[in-house]
């Protein structure tokens, strides 16, 4: 099994150290602070970026991650945030979410000389399509799961255009920083997508799982 995993998260009880706690500010309810940690994990992907204040971003995948990956990088300051999916209710997400504009990935073109890619779709495609669209000596975050299996990928222009590829995996102490941006400068209202209460958690899940069904986040009421 992979490591870290701990069962246990819907459980009426659960003990943790002390400094894996944090409060939740008045302006942040349960609910929103349930995403504080996908957030978290967006936040650093974008950090992984470095610096991207004044600098044009495109975030290549926008489920939950994507999404949240957008607000991210306008939070930190970046010009311009394009968002691209085959989803067009994963868009719609995406541009509530702050995203100025977004592509429709296999209808409209990708941008091109961005600063700065989020790669969070996972998908092998994207790797490829990215590359050619990033500028010159620009930088590549991968966040979307790859397969843990080889994948054909054509990375000539990794060191024809000194592209750095970085990756980037959960957070270190980013979920500070998402719940202190949930208390007033990001609403991550649109993200939640749908609602179930713990008895219904199958149906939440098959939900989850479809992607025919529209969904972001699924949300369960667990009290």
């Amino acid at each position: 099994a992979f490591q870290p995993h701990e069962q246990g998260g819907f459980s009426r009880y659960r003990l943790v150290r002390p400094d894996q706690v944090r409060p939740l500010p008045p302006g942040v309810s349960t609910k929103h602070g349930a995403l504080a940690e996908p957030f978290g994990v967006a936040l650093h992907a974008v950090k992984r970026a470095g610096d991207v204040t004044g600098r044009s971003v495109l975030v290549t995948g926008a489920g939950p991650i994507g999404a949240l990956a957008v607000a991210a990088a306008k939070a930190r300051g970046a010009s311009h945030v394009h968002a691209s999916d085959p989803s067009e209710s994963a868009l719609r997400v995406a541009r509530a979410m702050g995203a100025d504009t977004v592509i429709r990935t296999g209808h409209d073109p990708l941008p091109e000389d961005v600063d700065v890619v989020i790669e969070a779709s996972g998908s092998r495609h994207a790797i490829s399509s990215v590359l050619p669209v990033v500028r010159r000596g620009g930088v590549v975050v991968q966040v979307g799961n790859l397969p843990n299996a080889e994948i054909g990928v054509a990375l000539g222009q990794l060191g024809t255009r000194e592209i750095d590829y970085r990756g980037s995996y959960r957070f270190v102490d980013e979920i500070t920083e998402a719940i202190a941006l949930m208390d007033g400068t990001v609403d991550v209202t649109p993200l939640m997508t749908h609602e179930y209460d713990i008895d219904d958690a199958r149906d939440a899940f098959d939900v989850a799982a479809d992607p025919t069904s529209g969904s972001s986040k699924v949300m369960l009421r667990l009290g």
